[in-house]
């Protein structure tokens, strides 16, 4: 999940309102009320405090809606979003935490979560239109789809030096694997000379004898 290290408020931080005002129990979501903010959100009791200027952006759907309404410019008027959009499924304040996190990551072109962080992500930004977002999650799933299957490879698959490969009726043959595997490697002669030809070409095509 992302790890948040600024907060613009306290963990539970009450809204200032009229005793009787139908907000007067929500609480400011602790990562995202940000000073600033011109787009007022609530889910269940939490209220958000975010810039309108990413779902414009990056939404038509946001676009349209935020043109023809006055809902969700003040504290007391936010826009509830399980009323407005039929999200599927049910927007929770974590959730939604989690997909304005890409909007808001510190660290630039670092997005270091888990794959249910990006099927969350996926159901907001697809629901919403946000065509760069979905372009976002495809590229980091297929990322980690890759780190797992290279992360599954274990050694005992690999074809051997000779080309040959073992069949599950070879009984006999068994591999011996060094704690290091790659010294087997490296000490084979026709790698050697594999590498001394590879560093020659790279020579001659720098122009240098």
């Amino acid at each position: 999940m992302p790890t948040f290290t600024a907060r613009s408020t306290p963990d539970s931080s009450p809204i200032t309102t009229r005793p009787n005002s139908p907000i007067s129990n929500l609480r400011r979501h602790p990562n995202y009320y940000l000073p600033g903010g011109d787009l007022f959100i609530q889910i269940n009791d939490t209220l958000f405090c975010i810039h309108s200027y990413f779902f414009i952006r990056e939404s038509t759907r946001w676009l349209h809606f935020l043109r023809h309404t006055t809902q969700g410019r003040h504290t007391h008027d936010p826009i509830v979003l399980s009323h407005e959009f039929n999200i599927s499924p049910p927007p929770t304040p974590q959730t939604f935490a989690l997909f304005l996190w890409v909007f808001y990551n510190p660290y630039y072109c670092v997005y270091d979560v888990s794959i249910p962080t990006w099927w969350t992500i996926e159901a907001y930004a697809s629901y919403f239109g946000m065509r760069n977002v979905l372009d976002l999650v495809d590229r980091e799933l297929r990322r980690l789809e890759h780190q797992q299957q290279r992360s599954s490879t274990s050694w005992g698959t690999l074809s051997r030096l000779d080309g040959s490969n073992p069949t599950a009726d070879t009984t006999d043959d068994t591999w011996e694997v060094s704690e290091s595997p790659y010294e087997t490697w490296i000490s084979d002669p026709s790698v050697d000379e594999e590498i001394s030809l590879l560093l020659n070409r790279r020579h001659l095509e720098d122009g240098r004898d």
